[in-house]
Parts: structure tokens; sequence; C-alpha cells
């Protein structure tokens, strides 16, 4: 059946499910590894909790969010220039006195320090809904939920693409030229490719199929 995927207020984690006036939150990071292959989430049954209707008006983000989020990305772009053009100089005079040892001991801590970022902001998105609704209490159904038409299905793999190919990219670069700002651009867009398993099923319409049952839904 042919159902709307929302997402849940400031919770990059979770969506929200509307299913012919029935209301589900969906754990799309419910699977952590999925990022390295996150179009497993197509094929897999995935639980989701059955709230009331008052509760996913609560939870959803607001149409006033939505609309502001493009004045966010704009300024944290230009935040980021600033802080670049303020560090780059300082960063520069540390590039010519690392050895290749250290350039690979330095890459590994990046990909540690993007490992732990990604492991907190996972258990902490799971705190913050927790904290406005127990999980565990809520009542749990099994659904397979894949994207209802062409344009998601190629947003999604443009995200895993692009994200993957910048984060390969600037590792890559961090290696040969040892630029240590280079080197911070790769922990980015690395923590990026690892939140691509969230993005993986774009919000608006889905298909859900209750697996109870031998045939999709009408």
């Amino acid at each position: 059946m042919i159902s709307t995927l929302e997402h849940v207020f400031k919770n990059i984690r979770y969506k929200l499910l509307h299913v012919q006036g029935k209301y589900y939150i969906y754990d799309m990071d419910r699977l952590g590894w999925s990022f390295l292959f996150p179009f497993i989430h197509w094929f897999m049954p995935h639980p989701v909790y059955q709230i009331d209707e008052a509760t996913y008006e609560k939870l959803k983000m607001p149409d006033e969010e939505k609309r502001s989020r493009t004045w966010i990305v704009l300024v944290a772009a230009g935040m980021s220039v600033v802080l670049v053009r303020i560090f780059s100089s300082i960063l520069d005079k540390l590039d010519d006195t690392l050895s290749f040892r250290l350039t690979l001991t330095f890459l590994f801590v990046f990909l540690l320090i993007t490992t732990i970022i990604r492991v907190s902001l996972r258990r902490s998105k799971y705190k913050e809904l927790n904290n406005k609704v127990k999980l565990n209490a809520l009542s749990v159904t099994f659904v397979n939920i894949k994207p209802a038409n062409k344009k998601s299905y190629m947003l999604a793999i443009y995200y895993y693409l692009f994200s993957l190919s910048l984060s390969l990219l600037n590792g890559f670069g961090y290696v040969e030229t040892r630029n240590f700002l280079i080197g911070i651009i790769f922990i980015a867009f690395t923590l990026v490719f690892s939140l691509v398993n969230t993005l993986i099923t774009p919000v608006g319409s889905v298909k859900v199929t209750y697996i109870e049952e031998e045939n999709e839904l009408p």
C-alpha cells in the first residue's frame, strides 16, 4: 500500500509512518552497520512502533521548520568557509612535518573520531525519543518499506554515491597531500556517509507491506 513517511522533529534516526489511519515510529538506524550497504533496508523487515495520532502530530516536523532548513544549510556553509580560512594558515604549518606513517596514524584517528561521533549520535537520538515516547511499551508490527517511485530510488542512490565518493576522495587526498585540513574535511564527509542509512528511504510516498500478509495490501 502507498503510505507517507515523515521526519521526526530534530531526530535524524527516526521517521514517522502513516499507513491508512495508523501511525508508527520507524527506526532507520536500527541496523547500525547498514551504512556500508544501506539499500538492504529495502529488502529486510523492520519493526515499527505504533503510536496514536496525537503523538504523531507532536513528533513530526512543523511545516515552518521544513521551510527554514534551507537557511540553516546556507548559514552553516558560510560559517564553514570562515572557519576554513581562519585555521588553514595554522594547519598548513603542520603539513610538511608529517611523515607517511604519522599521516596514516592521523587517518586512523580521524576514522576513530568519526566512529565515536556516529555512535554517540545514534545513542543520543534514541534517548531523546525515548524520553518523549517509551518505545519498549509500544506495540510492534513488522513491515517492509520501499520508495514508492523511481525518483526516490534515484535520490537514495545519489545520496549514497555522492557521500561515498566525497569521503573516499578526501581520504585519499589527505594521504597524498598530508594536508591536515583535508583530513578534517574527510571526517565531515565520512560522518555524512555514515548517516546515509537514515536517508535511504526518502520522506514522502513509500510502499509498505505487512510481512504477515503474503501479498501487498491494495
